[in-house]
């Protein structure tokens, strides 16, 4: 297999997962699905999950090396969020290693800044 074609593969697979999370998330705003505690809080974290995974193929295609958190975050840095490094961080912190780690969006505290970053 050609690294065109892997290329290819994984593009499509994220425009898959884009068209997928955007079609979802409608019925949810529609359903006002997650306004209610009650409607299976969890259902989301696999989209999370893809998503982020996807994220994490992406900056090793992009960049052939380093370690994970940091090579996610330039990655994020560069092609999705170019002027949200504080965001960046988070979301690889919160959504990808919290969550996959603990089952849960659990709170994320930065003990240099004091601040505490909830999934709410």
């Amino acid at each position: 297999m050609t690294a065109e074609l892997i290329a290819k593969r994984l593009v499509d697979h994220a425009d898959a997962l884009e068209a997928e999370i955007t079609a979802v998330s409608i019925l949810f705003k529609e359903t006002r699905f997650l306004g209610d505690s009650g409607n299976m809080p969890y259902s989301h974290f696999g989209y999370l999950m893809a998503m982020l995974g996807l994220i994490d193929t992406l900056s090793l295609c992009d960049s052939g090396r380093g370690e994970q958190t940091p090579r996610m975050r330039t990655f994020l840095g560069t092609y999705v969020h170019p002027t949200q490094a504080g965001v960046n961080t988070v979301l690889v912190q919160m959504m990808r290693h919290t969550l996959m780690h603990t089952g849960a969006l659990r709170y994320l505290f930065n003990s240099s800044t004091r601040v505490a970053y909830l999934a709410r």
